[in-house]
Protein backbone atom coordinates (compact mmCIF):
# COMPACT_ATOMS: atom_id res chain seq x y z
CA UNK A 1 0.00 0.00 0.00
CA UNK A 2 1.25 3.49 -0.92
CA UNK A 3 1.68 6.53 1.41
CA UNK A 4 -0.01 9.27 1.34
CA UNK A 5 -0.80 13.08 2.86
CA UNK A 6 -4.04 13.82 4.81
CA UNK A 7 -5.88 17.68 2.53
CA UNK A 8 -6.35 19.91 5.50
CA UNK A 9 -10.34 20.58 4.26
CA UNK A 10 -13.13 20.64 6.28
CA UNK A 11 -15.80 19.14 5.04
CA UNK A 12 -18.78 16.47 5.97
CA UNK A 13 -19.76 12.97 4.78
CA UNK A 14 -23.07 13.16 3.36
CA UNK A 15 -23.62 9.74 4.23
CA UNK A 16 -23.70 10.19 8.24
CA UNK A 17 -22.88 13.88 8.69
CA UNK A 18 -19.32 13.15 10.34
CA UNK A 19 -16.47 15.14 9.23
CA UNK A 20 -14.69 13.47 5.98
CA UNK A 21 -11.41 13.00 5.05
CA UNK A 22 -9.08 14.17 2.21
CA UNK A 23 -5.71 12.26 0.66
CA UNK A 24 -3.44 13.44 -2.15
CA UNK A 25 -0.23 11.46 -3.62
CA UNK A 26 0.34 15.53 -5.00
CA UNK A 27 2.52 16.33 -1.88
CA UNK A 28 5.61 14.45 0.11
CA UNK A 29 3.37 11.15 1.01
CA UNK A 30 4.84 11.01 3.95
CA UNK A 31 1.52 10.90 5.89
CA UNK A 32 1.72 14.70 6.76
CA UNK A 33 -1.63 17.23 6.62
CA UNK A 34 -0.95 19.67 3.69
CA UNK A 35 -3.29 22.36 2.29
CA UNK A 36 -5.25 22.64 -0.72
CA UNK A 37 -2.24 25.21 -1.81
CA UNK A 38 -0.23 22.44 -2.10
CA UNK A 39 -1.53 19.65 -4.22
CA UNK A 40 -3.35 19.52 -7.85
CA UNK A 41 -5.59 16.86 -7.13
CA UNK A 42 -7.34 15.37 -4.02
CA UNK A 43 -9.94 12.79 -3.29
CA UNK A 44 -11.84 10.86 -0.92
CA UNK A 45 -14.77 12.55 0.88
CA UNK A 46 -16.49 9.93 3.34
CA UNK A 47 -15.85 9.72 7.24
CA UNK A 48 -14.39 6.23 6.55
CA UNK A 49 -15.85 4.74 9.28
CA UNK A 50 -17.52 1.24 9.28
CA UNK A 51 -21.48 0.59 9.81
CA UNK A 52 -22.51 -2.56 10.67
CA UNK A 53 -25.15 -4.49 8.60
CA UNK A 54 -26.31 -7.44 8.97
CA UNK A 55 -23.46 -9.43 9.86
CA UNK A 56 -21.26 -7.18 7.08
CA UNK A 57 -19.28 -4.36 7.74
CA UNK A 58 -19.51 -2.23 4.57
CA UNK A 59 -17.61 1.23 4.75
CA UNK A 60 -20.27 3.55 5.66
CA UNK A 61 -22.63 5.07 2.40
CA UNK A 62 -20.28 8.09 2.30
CA UNK A 63 -19.03 8.91 -1.40
CA UNK A 64 -15.74 8.95 -3.39
CA UNK A 65 -15.26 12.31 -5.09
CA UNK A 66 -11.66 13.39 -6.81
CA UNK A 67 -11.18 17.11 -6.79
CA UNK A 68 -8.29 18.45 -9.80
CA UNK A 69 -7.01 21.87 -10.00
CA UNK A 70 -8.06 23.99 -13.06
CA UNK A 71 -5.51 24.52 -15.58
CA UNK A 72 -3.72 21.13 -14.57
CA UNK A 73 -2.73 18.90 -17.22
CA UNK A 74 -5.83 16.84 -16.73
CA UNK A 75 -8.23 18.94 -17.21
CA UNK A 76 -8.75 18.63 -20.67
CA UNK A 77 -9.24 15.04 -20.10
CA UNK A 78 -11.56 15.12 -17.91
CA UNK A 79 -14.05 17.61 -19.41
CA UNK A 80 -14.00 15.84 -22.53
CA UNK A 81 -14.29 12.27 -21.17
CA UNK A 82 -15.69 12.40 -17.08
CA UNK A 83 -19.51 12.42 -16.80
CA UNK A 84 -19.57 12.52 -13.32
CA UNK A 85 -18.33 16.07 -13.37
CA UNK A 86 -20.45 18.37 -10.88
CA UNK A 87 -20.44 22.50 -9.60
CA UNK A 88 -17.15 22.12 -7.05
CA UNK A 89 -17.37 23.80 -3.70
CA UNK A 90 -13.66 24.26 -3.99
CA UNK A 91 -12.80 27.23 -5.99
CA UNK A 92 -10.31 26.64 -8.51
CA UNK A 93 -10.86 23.03 -8.91
CA UNK A 94 -12.95 20.47 -10.65
CA UNK A 95 -15.21 17.98 -8.88
CA UNK A 96 -15.61 14.96 -9.69
CA UNK A 97 -18.32 13.02 -7.78
CA UNK A 98 -17.97 9.26 -8.10
CA UNK A 99 -20.96 8.69 -5.44
CA UNK A 100 -23.47 6.48 -7.43
CA UNK A 101 -20.38 4.77 -9.14
CA UNK A 102 -18.25 3.21 -5.92
CA UNK A 103 -18.34 -0.06 -6.16
CA UNK A 104 -20.24 -0.85 -1.98
CA UNK A 105 -19.15 -4.09 -0.21
CA UNK A 106 -22.01 -6.87 0.19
Amino acid sequence: MGMFDTVDHESKCPGCGLPATWQSKDGPCTLSVVSIGEVDEFYGGSCGRTVKWGGASPVCEGVWIRYVREGSEDEEWIRDTVPALTESDVPGFLKLDFSSEKPKRP
